[in-house]
């Protein structure tokens, strides 16, 4: 909180996955992994000179097409369509 009000910090909403280390997208990766019985998940954080900082992970995210998780995948070259196509898959796997 003390963080967020400060008033030199500049807040960003983007998508920083191209730009995260190697190491860290792997960590992330296990983490969704370990939590078993997930769909999807967003992971919020800081990435600064000292690597990435995870904030808080965020199970309810919006989908619609012009999200930013919807973005990630377009990011990817995945569609819309083909995006929601594999949360449903992933979900059936899962069962």
């Amino acid at each position: 909180y003390e963080t967020k009000k400060a008033t030199t910090l500049r807040m960003a909403h983007r998508l920083i996955t191209n730009e995260m280390p190697a190491q860290a997208l792997c960590v992330a990766k296990r983490l969704f992994t370990a939590l078993d019985k997930v769909e999807i998940l967003r992971i919020d954080g800081r990435l600064s000179d000292s690597g990435f900082h995870a904030i808080e992970l965020t199970p309810d995210i919006h989908l619609g097409s012009r999200a930013s998780f919807a973005q990630a995948f377009r990011a990817k070259g995945v569609s819309y369509t083909d995006m929601l196509e594999m949360i449903i898959s992933n979900s059936l796997a899962r069962d």
